[in-house]
């Protein structure tokens, strides 16, 4: 039994291969698993193993607590998050379960140290124990083997399910085969789906397509139906071989016919025991049954056998003692015989070696048909009955035991207390994971033959649990919390920097970085971050600055480093006088002002520095230790003046207290030393000199004490004029108190406010100064306000000149005076918007002086518009709409006869001399309704308004011939072309040939085929006729004595081929010819290698080579392997594995048609042989073996120890090529050499003394 990995990969180069070996952490992938989704169940207590079924689309859970194994269809579909109640199946298992594999509708549950295995029903099938001295965990399928993991340990172990002894046989179907009787051989080949039988009624080869894919007791047409070859008859057994692609049929005789799978003959082969009834064959080896006894051959070549071995087998079958003709086919998967006995005998399985028996079987199903014959074929045993007519094709399905045996095991890195594993086909993994006490753990993926890790993912956070698959992309894990259990989902997404860690996952997705170690805890990874330890100073700038990047805060003063404005020495106050985010503490300019403080006077106030600028006040700003400088000191005391309080040195200060305790206070003016209090004081000199806050002032005489005075002055003491005058004068009237400048001003005749002006906010009308309160003409029309009718309108008075408007400008109570006032309103006409006074404004009055007219009023027949509305006609009749209502209008219908005269005066179509219409009207007033217009009948009324034109006493409604007074409904019918009856059908009782409603009597084309009968050759058959189209068929359609005409006619025998058996007379009828337009082509011609099926046996191959089994001859084809490639650039022409683009293998084999035998492989010594297949990688003359097996050298290297000698020069010298100074002389081997510069006969290289 071969343990070789069922999806063998190809060789990795020695160098990579050696890294994964060394780095099992290291990945080459570009992806990685990524979180998808968690779905949570609510049935299951215990979740220990979860299995996908892609033929189900349903996942399987197996439940440890509850024992149960639980199926949810449609799982992967639910949405994130989702919950789901009650599974869509479920069937009872013992408690304990774990893992859980789901395959070919079977699934397998590790029940404590066993596996168990089910349909997915839940029905029992079988068991087996996976080891003998541990437990398994987890198990999966890569392709059909099973991997079982062991728990708390560090084994997997895998098995391949193989076929044990035949267990049972049972019915599939039956067909029945068409035409066929007296089945004597039958066998499948399952290239073709193709069922052959030999036919011994018909003395025929038959074959039967597609009967896998026929309906149960359905019946199957034969598709190759052809004599035996050489005038055979009373065939017997016949077998396929589907390896070498031949098909045998055994005669009583001793011959065996040998046929191509298109049913040409081959060669005939004798010899063998006669009366051969069975027959089987398998890669040129056939079996050949006499009776008991079985002779086995071997096929050489054409025409070459040799026998290798027989044996005898039973007479009789298990179910009957009477002695049945055994017939029998060949199982190649067990490499056994099925040996079916006739007359219902039953089946024995035979060894094909020897015939031991290894099962007996009863027949199946023997009221379908008694079995005359056998075959195995694409799984399927096969057998036939006879005397059914027609026979049936019987197919059954073997049942074998099943085994799982070991194949292999391999140990992991580590020991996992519960390894989930699941096979990926696309990566080509085993992926596994632990359950790890309920912790996320990393996802490795395992080499499915070493167990060696070549990828390492690691754990994402999440649910964790047990059991574990891969589906569609997709890794299930099933999952067990504190609240639910359920089902955790991963899909793969890129990794770009192979770290194992999927980009959405990974904190520096472009940095490898399997640690993802985070300092700071940012979600960016230390690797890519920037700024590792978050303080707000990115590393570059610490590591400039000294400070330490992995400790946020570098001092321990309480601030993070990107806040600290003393980086490196602790100042947990963070002072900084001047704010230039440098600390007091570590800053030598305090204040910023660029003098360093140990020269600076003022270090903490940037004012103060050496030449400041200086400012008048009590500081040195300039640090010269002077307060004065330019600024003036009154006193020379050297405090300038700005800061003095005795400035003066007039013994006062102007603060109190004074600085100096012998100034006193109370100095109003500290510049001038002659103002301080109790000096003496000068008059009216604008200056206070003895400081009591007054100057004294010049005074104005107030007699009426108004505080405005006149112009006599009188003095003031004291700075005021309080009791003495004003201080002010300007009083236009000293003598009335309510008269001063700004006294409120009354209207009246006196100027309060002493401006000059009567008036001032008072209205003067008429501008004469005098304000209109005391005014007796305000407008200065001349006319006094007490007789003028408008006092505030000088253009109103009496005797001005009077306008017609609505102003009585000669105040005489009238407007109207010598103006037009129609309606006497007292409103003359010239403002008056209704003049006649009618309620209708003029502009809307069509009658504005008549108030008899206006809207609204009511209208009369006249020819007057009283309402105004534009119409004179309004509800009155207008017949011909000319305005004038017919009451007053000579004309009413306007069609130019008054209406006295006229017969319609109403109806402008009705006047005398008016045309005449054939209607019920006298339109032209002449007392007649007929005129000129038809009157059939003559009753007065004309045609075109007579009910019955032709007054028959059939109203012209329903008579078919209203004109014509013989035809008329139940009139007599005669055989004419006139349907007198009005029936609709001129025939009734005559004769209408061709059916068209004419009667023959007076037609002279019967058949109505446009053809007169005189020239019809089948006048009464409208489908032939001199100008017909011929159709293919044994009739004359076109009457021109032939059936040809245009039609095909190959052999020329007047009969066109439509009709014709045998269209090319060949003698082969068309149903059976394959060319039945060849005359070269027909069953039994020879054939020829081209693309026509000359000998019709359905195959154009025949003896001819067909590389690729397309059933065109290499000959024809220009693609003889059926890669794709033609031929003319094949580079392999008969190799399907080789052609232009084919996936290139690391081999000796130029499959991608390139010229190149490495490709993307490695070539170390550059001899376009790729390492995988040279075997002697780095050029040196040493094979690869010996040097990794024997020498311990590097089969990569031409000089393992880089010493400057090959390995090759040093093994065959006996240096060591693993020590670069063999003779320990201080000299590497290189350098030495293979002289012998001594001439000792040792070389340099191996003599430590060789200087001679």
């Amino acid at each position: 039994m071969s343990t070789q990995h069922a999806c063998p990969r190809r060789r990795l180069p020695f160098v990579l291969g050696v890294a994964l070996l060394l780095l099992p952490g290291l990945s080459s992938a570009q992806d990685a698993p990524q979180n998808l989704k968690s779905v949570f169940m609510s049935q299951p207590a215990g979740l220990q193993g979860v299995a996908v079924s892609g033929d189900l689309d349903a996942v399987f859970g197996a439940d440890t607590s509850q024992g149960l194994v639980y199926r949810w269809d449609g799982l992967l579909d639910v949405a994130d998050q989702s919950v789901v109640g009650t599974a869509d199946g479920q069937f009872s298992i013992a408690a304990g379960s774990k893992g859980i594999a789901a395959k070919d509708g079977r699934v397998f549950v590790v029940i404590g140290s066993d596996i168990e295995i089910y349909d997915d029903a839940g029905n029992f099938q079988d068991a087996f124990t996976p080891f003998s001295d541990a437990t398994p965990a987890d198990l999966c399928f890569v392709s059909d083997q099973l991997y079982v993991s062991e728990e708390n340990g560090d084994r997997i172990k895998v098995f391949e399910q193989q076929l044990g002894a035949p267990s049972g046989i049972s019915r599939e179907k039956v067909v029945y085969a068409s035409d066929s009787r007296h089945h004597h051989g039958i066998d499948y080949d399952i290239v073709t789906d193709t069922v052959w039988v030999t036919d011994d009624e018909h003395d025929k080869l038959r074959s039967y397509v597609g009967v896998l894919g026929a309906a149960d007791l359905s019946t199957v047409p034969h598709s190759v139906n052809i004599n035996f070859a050489n005038g055979r008859n009373n065939p017997q057994g016949l077998a396929i071989d589907p390896i070498a692609r031949l098909m045998y049929v055994t005669f009583s005789e001793t011959v065996v016919q040998v046929y191509d799978m298109s049913g040409g003959l081959i060669e005939e082969w004798g010899g063998h025991p006669g009366g051969t009834a069975a027959v089987a064959a398998y890669d040129d080896t056939i079996w050949v049954g006499s009776g008991a006894n079985i002779a086995v051959y071997q096929r050489n070549g054409t025409e070459s056998y040799s026998s290798v071995d027989s044996f005898s087998i039973a007479e009789t079958g298990p179910s009957n003692s009477e002695t049945g003709t055994p017939t029998f086919g060949y199982d190649p998967d067990r490499h056994a015989l099925w040996v079916n006995y006739w007359q219902a005998g039953g089946w024995r399985v035979l060894d094909a070696d020897n015939g031991n028996e290894l099962a007996t079987f009863d027949p199946v199903d023997p009221v379908a048909g008694n079995c005359h014959c056998a075959g195995f074929g694409g799984g399927f045993v096969w057998e036939g009955s006879e005397d059914r007519d027609p026979d049936i094709i019987k197919v059954m399905v073997p049942q074998y035991e099943l085994e799982f045996v070991s194949v292999h095991e391999f140990t992991l890195q580590d020991s996992y207390d519960f390894a989930s594993i699941a096979y990926d086909p696309d990566r080509d993994v085993l992926w596994l994971t632990s359950w790890n006490g309920g912790t996320p753990s990393p996802i490795l993926g395992l080499d499915p033959t070493t167990g060696s890790v070549l990828r390492n993912h690691p754990a994402l956070e999440g649910p964790w649990g047990f059991g574990l698959d891969y589906h569609n992309e997709q890794l299930v894990l099933g999952t067990q919390t504190e609240v639910d259990n359920g089902i955790r989902v991963f899909d793969f997404g890129p990794d770009n920097d192979a770290d194992g860690i999927a980009d959405v996952h990974d904190n520096c997705p472009l940095e490898a970085n399997a640690d993802q170690a985070d300092l700071d805890d940012d979600e960016v990874g230390d690797l890519c971050d920037d700024d590792r330890d978050g303080d707000g100073l990115d590393n570059a700038t610490e590591a400039l600055l000294s400070s330490d990047p992995d400790n946020p805060d570098t001092d321990s003063d309480g601030s993070l480093d990107g806040d600290d404005n003393c980086l490196l020495d602790s100042n947990p106050d963070q002072l900084d006088t001047d704010g230039d985010l440098l600390g007091d503490l570590c800053d030598d300019d305090d204040d910023n002002d660029l003098y360093p403080d140990a020269v600076d006077c003022g270090p903490l106030d940037a004012a103060v520095f050496p030449n400041a600028p200086e400012s008048c006040d009590d500081t040195d700003s300039d640090c010269d230790g002077l307060l004065v400088d330019e600024f003036s000191d009154l006193d020379d005391d050297g405090l300038p003046d700005c800061v003095d309080d005795n400035a003066d040195g007039d013994a006062y200060c102007a603060t109190d207290p004074c600085s100096d305790p012998e100034d006193s206070p109370g100095d109003c003016n500290d510049a001038d030393e002659a103002v301080y209090p109790g000096a003496i004081e000068t008059v009216a000199d604008g200056i206070d000199q003895d400081c009591n806050g007054f100057d004294s002032v010049v005074c104005f005489e107030d007699i009426d004490l108004d505080t405005f005075g006149s112009s006599v002055v009188v003095p003031g003491a004291d700075g005021d004029c309080i009791g003495v005058g004003a201080l002010v004068s300007e009083d236009c009237d000293d003598n009335n108190n309510a008269v001063y400048p700004g006294a409120p001003d009354v209207c009246d005749l006196v100027d309060s406010d002493c401006d000059g002006s009567l008036v001032d906010a008072d209205s003067d009308l008429d501008g004469d100064g005098v304000p209109d309160c005391v005014d007796d003409d305000q407008d200065g029309d001349g006319d006094p306000d007490s007789s003028d009718c408008a006092p505030e309108d000088p253009a109103i008075y009496d005797g001005a000149l009077e306008q017609c408007d609505a102003i009585d400008s000669d105040c005489d109570l009238s407007l109207v005076d010598e103006d037009l006032d129609s309606d006497s309103d007292g409103e003359p006409d010239c403002i008056d918007d209704d003049d006649d006074g009618d309620a209708t404004p003029d502009v809307s009055d069509c009658a504005p002086l008549d108030s008899t007219i206006h809207l609204g009023a009511d209208e009369l027949c006249d020819t007057i518009d009283s309402d105004c509305d534009g119409s004179l006609v309004d509800s009155y009749d207008d017949t011909d709409g000319d305005t004038v209502p017919n009451c007053v209008d000579d004309d009413d219908d306007g069609d130019g006869s008054l209406d006295a005269a006229d017969c319609g005066p109403t109806d402008a179509t009705r006047y005398p001399g008016a045309p005449e219409s054939c209607d019920s009207t006298d339109s032209n007033c002449d007392g007649d309704l007929v005129d000129d217009f038809e009157d059939t009948d003559g009753d007065a009324s004309p045609d075109c308004v007579d009910g019955d034109d032709d007054g028959d006493g059939d109203p012209d409604s329903t008579d078919c011939g209203p004109l014509d007074v013989t035809q008329y409904q139940g009139a007599p019918e005669l055989c004419d072309g006139v349907d007198s009856d009005c029936d609709g059908d001129l025939v009734d009782d005559y004769d209408d040939t061709d059916g068209d409603g004419y009667p023959d009597c007076i037609e002279t084309d019967t058949d109505n085929d446009d053809y007169p009968d005189v020239v019809d050759c089948e006048p009464s058959d409208p489908d032939i006729n001199p100008g017909a189209s011929e159709l293919c068929d044994a009739i004359d359609s076109n009457c021109n004595g032939s059936l040809v005409d245009g039609f095909d006619d190959t052999d020329g025998d007047g009969d066109p081929n439509c009709i014709d058996d045998d269209d090319d007379g060949d003698g082969s009828l068309d149903e059976d010819d394959c060319g039945p337009l060849d005359a070269t082509q027909y069953p039994g011609a020879p054939e020829s290698c081209d693309s026509a099926d000359s000998d019709c046996d359905t195959d154009l191959v025949d003896v001819y080579v067909d590389s690729d089994g397309d059933s065109i001859p290499d000959c024809v084809d220009d693609d003889d392997d059926g890669d794709g490639d033609p031929d003319a650039s094949d580079c392999g022409p008969l190799d399907a594995t080789q052609y232009d683009g084919a996936g290139e293998f690391c081999d000796q084999l130029d499959s991608d048609c390139d010229g190149d035998l490495v490709d993307e492989y490695s070539d170390q010594d550059g001899d376009e042989v790729p390492d995988c297949v040279d075997d002697d990688d780095d050029g040196d003359g040493l094979s690869d073996d010996l040097e990794v097996d024997s020498l311990g050298t590097d089969p990569l290297s031409a000089d393992s120890d880089a010493d400057g000698l090959s390995d090759a020069d040093e093994v065959a010298v006996g240096s060591d090529p693993l020590d670069q100074d063999t003779d320990g002389d201080g000299l590497t081997d290189g350098e030495d050499g293979l002289g012998d510069d001594d001439g000792d006969g040792l070389p340099n290289v191996l003599d430590p003394i060789d200087d001679s």
